[in-house]
């Protein structure tokens, strides 16, 4: 069931383990649906708790450098892929500062002007980095902005505990309302589905999709090169690729073989991996 923003209703039920460990059929299955957040995010709303964000690099906020806000709740996020970097401000009141704050909807639709509060100063408070694994809590009260080009957050709202959010920006800059710009659902999915099964293409980037560590011939550092991208050729669902990985993969095992144990060949480990094969056809392995 939907309601009138084409979010989920709040009484669908959702697996939170299936939140935390997103797969493109999962989020479909929730019959949520994907809008485009002109701060340069994607958001699916699951219920009333839960959403995810996405960011992804060919995705920029329509109000240029994200505004500073606030939030109307408390909230908790999972950082799922990427990173983010949060930049954290504090306002200061000064009749005589350039920045403004204004009070605004953050409700799809709602095309309300934003709500003159006062003039003053920002004044930065920190910038905190989180990557794939962290949780981290955040409070209504606190101002702040969101850098992040590939990223996927679950976030996890407490309590709305008032009707409108906030933001500061220069008083010289116009409104700009954040959903002013929409993008197709196909092409919102097409990002989900890079960044859920880690296929999002770094700028610039050649044979693969994020730049791979070169390692040493005869050195493990080599084996983990060619391991790195054969895992990338099957992302990108070049079987040729995988396949030419595979090959410089052997040729890594072999030169690490001549450096560290001359008297060992290929040969010898393909002997010892066809006992292993027979010990478990068989049933037998002590």
């Amino acid at each position: 069931m939907k309601n009138p923003t084409g979010h989920s209703s709040s009484s669908q039920a959702v697996s939170v383990f299936a939140l935390l460990n997103p797969t493109v059929a999962g989020l479909r299955a929730t019959g949520a649906v994907p809008h485009y957040f002109g701060l340069g995010f994607i958001q699916m709303k699951f219920n009333e708790t839960y959403r995810m964000h996405f960011w992804h690099p060919a995705l920029s906020a329509i109000v240029g450098e994200e505004e500073l806000h606030d939030h109307r709740y408390d909230f908790k996020s999972h950082v799922l892929h990427g990173s983010t970097t949060h930049e954290v401000y504090e306002f200061i009141a000064d009749e005589g500062g350039d920045h403004g704050m204004y009070e605004v909807s953050c409700k799809p639709g709602d095309a309300q002007e934003p709500d003159f509060k006062g003039r003053g100063q920002v004044a930065a408070a920190g910038s905190y980095t989180m990557v794939k694994g962290s949780v981290y809590e955040f409070p209504h009260t606190q101002f702040h902005r969101i850098r992040a080009t590939e990223c996927i957050t679950l976030v996890e709202r407490c309590d709305v505990v008032k009707e409108m959010a906030t933001i500061l920006k220069p008083l010289a800059d116009g409104h700009v309302c954040p959903f002013s710009q929409t993008i197709p659902q196909d092409q919102l999915w097409d990002y989900i589905a890079e960044l859920v099964e880690d296929r999002v293409r770094a700028p610039g980037g050649g044979y693969h999709l994020k730049d791979i560590p070169k390692g040493v011939f005869g050195e493990v550092s080599k084996i983990e090169e060619e391991f790195l991208e054969f895992k990338d050729a099957l992302k990108q669902g070049n079987d040729v690729m995988a396949f030419i990985e595979l090959s410089d993969h052997i040729g890594a095992i072999r030169g690490w073989l001549e450096r560290n144990h001359p008297s060992i060949t290929l040969d010898h480990l393909i002997t010892m991996n066809d006992a292993t094969t027979r010990a478990f056809v068989n049933g037998y392995r002590s």
